[in-house]
């Protein structure tokens, strides 16, 4: 292996070369390829699957923020539109009000986690692993893969009801504010008709571990689904 890693890491150079003519002409898939079979050959993929490991829980929680945050200010228009119909209730008052803390919150939360997953994708080392994760976050829509879609729909979310909420932006004012559903989604909420419970919002995202997946098959599809594109 120190061997062939020697000389994948001569061979870079080149190797971007070929990946940006392969781009050029069309096969993206080729050059995706490419990538990840130097990435393997490369070695050291514990460390760079740590490292997706932290983006991804990052990335759930971004997105948990911006579809809670959302959900929420939804909820306060609605108020906001009874309370010009009717003086509010003593109650709906308190509701608005806790309401407001929490989107406070929320955005404090959102602040952090963006800051956080900025400085997880700088950490990853220059490589093809690297390449290979920028070149497919430069698709449009990647996150609408087969994969990631199917995964959205299997874990309750708006991918099995065809709203198409996973298609359309969740914030106007989010950077982040595309994705899919996460167990904060509102849309999701009031199409199940019931709230859920902490341990039915664990059910809404199965366990992942990276870096010790083994045959794994959903660590493994979330590898594809996040980083690669491509079957791996």
């Amino acid at each position: 292996m120190p061997v062939k890693r020697a000389v994948i890491v001569a061979l870079d150079p080149l190797l971007v070369r070929i990946e940006t003519k392969l781009e050029s002409l069309g096969q993206w898939h080729r050059a995706q390829s490419l990538r990840h079979h130097a990435a393997t050959w490369r070695g050291k993929t514990r460390e760079l699957h740590a490292w997706v490991q932290t983006l991804i829980e990052i990335d759930i929680r971004l997105r948990e923020v911006v579809q809670r945050e959302t959900f929420l200010r939804d909820q306060m228009r609605i108020l906001t539109t009874k309370g010009e119909m009717r003086p509010p209730a003593a109650e709906e008052r308190a509701q608005a009000v806790a309401w407001q803390g929490e989107l406070d919150d929320l955005d404090i939360e959102y602040w952090r986690q963006e800051r956080q997953i900025y400085a997880a994708e700088s950490q990853c080392p220059w490589g093809p692993f690297l390449r290979g994760f920028f070149s497919y976050r430069r698709q449009q829509m990647w996150f609408l893969t087969e994969w990631l879609t199917a995964d959205c729909a299997g874990r309750g979310g708006c991918c099995a009801w065809g709203c198409g909420c996973c298609k359309r932006e969740r914030s106007k004012t989010r950077a982040r504010r595309f994705g899919h559903c996460t167990a904060m989604c509102g849309c999701c909420q009031r199409q199940r008709g019931f709230q859920l419970t902490a341990q039915d919002r664990k059910l809404m995202q199965p366990p992942f571990n990276l870096v010790g997946m083994g045959d794994d098959t959903y660590s493994r599809g979330l590898l594809k689904g996040y980083i690669w594109g491509i079957p791996v």
